[in-house]
């Protein structure tokens, strides 16, 4: 998740950690039962291609990212925060 500094995120960080774990327990459900697109294209998409934690590999490719920024943008870009 990402988060403005200097804000008081307490909530707002218990609520998203909340939802992403009720999405979790419940994935083999919305897998099945949600109709928006085939079951094959759900399993793939829900349970292989988002990733629900920040391993290592994705942490690296988040500053591959911030890296690219702050060589090609105008704004100032600060090194993430990861908070639990």
């Amino acid at each position: 998740m990402a988060l403005r500094r200097g804000v008081d995120t307490t909530h707002i960080r218990r609520a998203l950690r909340d939802a992403r774990a009720f999405g979790l327990e419940t994935l083999d459900h919305i897998i099945r039962d949600r109709s928006e697109f085939d079951l094959r294209f759900r399993k793939d998409y829900l349970g292989w291609h988002i990733h629900y934690h920040l391993g290592a590999d994705e942490k690296r490719g988040l500053m591959k990212f911030i890296d690219l920024l702050r060589k090609h943008g105008p704004e100032q870009v600060y090194d993430p925060k990861y908070v639990q």
